[in-house]
């Protein structure tokens, strides 16, 4: 590596796993909802029970593609932006425009999925709005966000 060269700035990316309990709760009901979609499909007795059946495991097949979407939260840090959510039902904020509040334990449905949460405020038209994104090490997220620092390095060139 060119010792010249700048370093490119931190980059940060976390998946956390959904609680080993919500999962399982998640998948008991997908399969609540299969079984006896099953068995009345098969069943050729009451004349209603074609549309039960379908009904039952298209409700299944819509809780075992959430229970598989939601299995993790990804949050990753680019030198551009921030993106965070559930593979493709995440959302992607400038860097620049955030700026950290700070850690706090993690609250509603983030609780599934860490301890702790970091918050983020939006800076210019939507400043009033926090983002809280759950993090197993929220002071490292919040380390990477930081500006880079302009101070010189001994025999280095600014960043």
């Amino acid at each position: 590596m060119d010792p010249h060269r700048a370093e490119p700035p931190p980059h940060h990316a976390e998946c956390l796993p959904l609680a080993p309990v919500a999962r399982t709760g998640v998948w008991a009901v997908t399969a609540a909802l299969v079984v006896p979609g099953l068995v009345l499909s098969v069943r050729p007795a009451a004349t209603a029970s074609p549309a039960v059946a379908g009904i039952l495991l298209t409700l299944g097949a819509g809780a075992a593609f959430a229970a598989r979407r939601l299995a993790a939260h990804e949050t990753v840090l680019t030198r551009i932006s921030l993106r965070a959510g559930f593979g493709p039902l995440s959302r992607a904020f400038p860097r620049h425009d955030l700026e950290v509040v700070g850690p706090s334990p993690a609250r509603g449905w983030r609780r599934l999925y860490a301890r702790q949460e970091l918050l983020l405020r939006l800076r210019g038209a939507d400043a009033s709005r926090l983002i809280a994104l759950p993090s197993n090490d929220p002071e490292a997220l919040a380390l990477a966000l930081a500006p880079p620092s302009l101070e010189r390095s001994p025999g280095g060139p600014y960043p």
